[in-house]
């Protein structure tokens, strides 16, 4: 058979053993975009524009991120950092800027707000005749004044986006409170890339096994996703637990005596900054119950779906053990409640019996 020809090779020199063959574009399509995040786009050497995260403060990744400056003016500040721009037919380019810089919009319109768009450009005129320069460049994509504004989407190619400006009627100070972060990331093939503010939870990835991380609220853990081909899927779950309210005996019990639909122990389940499901556990024991009713034994969440399988018993002495069960996501903080419901002919009462030594627990399951 004919040996077919390929693209291209790095590195490759002339038959002298010499002289360079490899040009800008090669070491683009061949190099970078083989160590680079990949997208979803029909190249399928194309590679995911954004930011490459690589400076922090307590405020998150600090890399090109917009800010006012310490005395709002018309200008807005851009932190130092790197980022990467695939120019359609070339490949991807990496830019960067070692100190913060300082971008002039347009001034407001004196009769309508507007939006405008900064953003982080590679331009190369050697490559792309219609370019008017090369090297990185910030720039602003001016919006155009309405009562109700909208952000413009008409960027140059391969352009990153990192913060649309509120530019409010006749005021052309920019505040912290008019600048929006809409930085996406990108980031080595095989590591973990960071989630910024502009990326969505939703985006899928390209190719199994491309990993992400995504930032957690408080002291909660952060998570780390893998694509499976068809979702993101969390690799780490947490417990919270709650203890059995009141002071135990000797054996380490504690008692209570409850009528219809009663909380016996209501837990915050904290937010954890991202989507999750949430699933709850217990064991009571030695339930005893007045005017020969049954009691129904459950976790619910915020009055709602279920975390626990329900438990029927009665009239007593019982043990009760609640399974976990719930498909439900949620997002933000959430109130679970370990309930009974007494079930009879009369309105009798169960008193119930925990174990302190028996924690009720919550798994935190990212969604």
């Amino acid at each position: 058979m004919t040996a077919v020809a390929m693209t291209d090779a790095l590195p490759l020199t002339e038959a002298d053993g010499s002289t360079g063959r490899n040009n800008g574009r090669d070491f683009r399509k061949g190099l970078l975009a083989s160590l680079l995040v990949p997208d979803v786009k029909t190249d399928p050497l194309a590679v995911r524009n954004g930011v490459l995260p690589h400076d922090y403060d307590t405020n998150g990744v600090t890399s090109l991120r917009v800010e006012a400056q310490a005395t709002p003016d018309n200008t807005a500040l851009v932190r130092p950092g790197p980022f990467v721009c695939e120019r359609a037919g070339q490949g991807p380019y990496i830019g960067w800027t070692e100190t913060a810089l300082t971008v002039t919009p347009p001034n407001a319109d004196v009769s309508n707000p507007r939006i405008d768009v900064v953003y982080a450009h590679v331009r190369d005129i050697a490559s792309i005749a219609t370019d008017p320069g090369t090297g990185p460049v910030l720039d602003v994509l001016q919006g155009t004044p309405a009562a109700s504004p909208t952000a413009p989407t008409a960027l140059p190619d391969g352009a990153v986006a990192l913060a649309q400006v509120l530019r409010p009627a006749n005021n052309s100070t920019i505040t912290a409170a008019r600048i929006t972060d809409v930085r996406r990331s990108s980031g080595l093939w095989g590591a973990v890339r960071v989630l910024l503010a502009g990326d969505a939870v939703s985006d899928p990835g390209k190719v199994r096994g491309e990993l992400r991380f995504r930032a957690a609220a408080g002291s909660l853990p952060a998570l780390v996703d893998y694509w499976d081909g068809t979702q993101w899927r969390g690799t780490m779950s947490f417990v919270v637990t709650d203890t059995f309210p009141g002071t135990p005996d000797s054996a380490s019990l504690v008692y209570g005596t409850v009528g219809n639909s009663t909380s016996i122990v209501t837990t915050t389940i904290p937010d954890p900054g991202f989507p999750y499901r949430l699933t709850g556990a217990a064991h009571l024991r030695g339930m005893t119950f007045t005017n020969n009713i049954n009691g129904s034994f459950y976790i619910n969440v915020n009055n709602g779906p279920f975390a626990s399988a329900i438990v029927v018993a009665g009239p007593g002495p019982e043990n009760i053990y609640l399974m976990p069960v719930g498909g439900t996501v949620y997002t933000g903080s959430v109130t679970a409640r370990l309930k009974v419901d007494p079930i009879g002919p009369g309105n009798g009462q169960i008193t119930w019996r925990g174990d302190v030594r028996n924690k009720i627990t919550y798994t935190i399951i990212p969604a």
